[in-house]
């Protein structure tokens, strides 16, 4: 029974340690923009922190609780780890001490200036929208709302406004409806929708916190930002709050893929199209053939992998997208035609066979002396020199071929006399007539 007991224990501490948030506080400025700057982003100078050591790090494992987001930074008004669960207190906080008077923050409530952490970067898209995931929390929950102790942060940026004009100190911080996220603003009876009850919660400290939020700031490409993460105690330096940053990206870098229609029968008859998604444009193409391509489709292309590079020039700045495709061979390849034997020499009245080979089918001609006009072997029995051409075909076309068959006739000779008689001893002369060309003679003698 006690190693029963033990196995159960074993099994639920190991369950814990997996759903458990992981939080490294006081990571420093790489630490923080290794963590929060996603793709199409470049950080701009080095990035500034006014926090509490303990107060600020990266968290990840996210996704094993209920917080919603995966991995990121954490800004909070008292201790980063704090944010571990269980959620086995009501009043979880401590006081760092780092009372500042800062004016957005104290904007959004004139109280707060306890336990300030302000972390500040510049950064410079790739993109015309960037995307912000953040979950905020706090141990004031629930009891607390609007009691005067409404801790604030907000995301403020500093920037060229692509509508006209500039941000300055513009508090991306919001709900759909606009209104800043705050304790006061956001709980069980006001904007009750962004709210999560976190009584009894296992995974997470604080007593409540939003849901993901996902506010969009429009952005000129290439150009700098200065944004500006703060977050303060109000009242008094208790009951810690937090904010779960996921990542800031680029929410319409171009990416690019490649389809190709492939080539046929071993031709450079084969094409590759590349087609981008998000993005701003126009968009340029670079494809690897020789010469290099520059349209959205590269043509006559042989089988081979080929890569385009697509840049958009609506971001200069940006990392261009590549895109690859392999294009093989289909349909075999051209007919080869060849005949054997290639020329030969007959008898008149003889007869040769002619072999094709290399294509599918065949087609011979003249059909002089032939036995078929078809078909991959022939026999040609002809009357007089000839020159035979064989046609191959195969689904990828034709090619021909030819032989030539030389007929020598058959000798036709006439001797004058063709009869004589002589006295023994005597001589006569014999003449031949109509021989053919080339012809050698034996002669022999039969006595009468």
């Amino acid at each position: 029974m006690k190693r029963l007991i033990l196995l159960a224990l074993t099994v639920l501490s190991s369950n814990l340690l997996s759903a458990q948030l992981l939080v490294t506080p006081g990571v420093g400025g790489a630490g923080i923009s290794g963590s929060l700057v996603g793709p199409g982003l470049t950080v701009s100078g080095p990035v500034t922190i006014n926090c509490s050591a303990n107060a600020y790090g990266t968290f990840s494992n996210g996704l094993t609780t209920n917080l919603g987001v995966s991995n990121g930074i954490i800004m909070t008004t008292g201790s980063a780890t704090t944010a571990i669960g269980p959620n086995n207190s009501g009043s979880d906080g401590i006081c760092n001490g780092t009372s500042a008077s800062d004016a957005q923050l104290l904007a959004l409530d004139p109280l707060a200036d306890q336990d300030v952490c302000v972390i500040g970067f510049d950064i410079i898209p790739q993109c015309n929208q960037l995307t912000i995931k953040f979950v905020f929390g706090s141990e004031e929950y629930p009891e607390w709302v609007s009691s005067g102790y409404n801790d604030a942060f907000g995301f403020f940026v500093t920037g060229p406004n692509p509508g006209g004009g500039n941000y300055s100190n513009f508090n991306i911080a919001r709900l759909p409806n606009n209104s800043i996220v705050s304790i006061d603003n956001v709980n069980a009876t006001t904007n009750n929708t962004y709210y999560v009850n976190n009584t009894g919660g296992t995974t997470i400290e604080y007593d409540g916190f939003t849901t993901v939020l996902t506010p969009v700031l429009n952005v000129t490409p290439c150009q700098t930002y200065h944004f500006k993460l703060a977050i303060a105690d109000a009242g008094d330096c208790y009951y810690d709050s937090g904010v779960f940053i996921d990542i800031l990206s680029c929410t319409n870098n171009v990416t690019a893929t490649a389809s190709a229609t492939n080539p046929s029968c071993g031709l450079s008859n084969g094409s590759a199209t590349v087609s981008t998604s998000s993005g701003i444009g126009p968009f340029s193409y670079s494809w690897n053939t020789s010469p290099v391509q520059t349209t959205q489709t590269a043509t006559g292309l042989a089988p081979g992998t080929y890569t385009v590079t697509v840049t958009d020039l609506g971001a200069p700045c940006g990392t261009p997208a590549t895109a690859s495709v392999t294009l093989t061979n289909t349909g075999g390849g051209q007919p080869t035609t060849s005949v054997s034997p290639s020329s030969t020499t007959i008898c008149q009245g003889s007869s040769v066979n002619l072999t094709a080979s290399g294509a599918t089918t065949y087609s011979w001609s003249p059909s002089t002396g032939l036995s078929a006009t078809t078909g991959a072997t022939v026999t040609a029995t002809p009357s007089s020199t000839i020159t035979y051409t064989v046609t191959g075909t195969n689904s990828c076309g034709s090619v021909t071929a030819t032989t030539t068959v030389t007929v020598t006739p058959t000798p036709n000779v006439t001797a004058t006399p063709s009869s004589q008689s002589i006295c023994s001893g005597s001589a006569t002369n014999i003449a031949l007539s109509g021989t053919v060309p080339g012809t050698t003679y034996s002669w022999t003698v039969t006595q009468s």
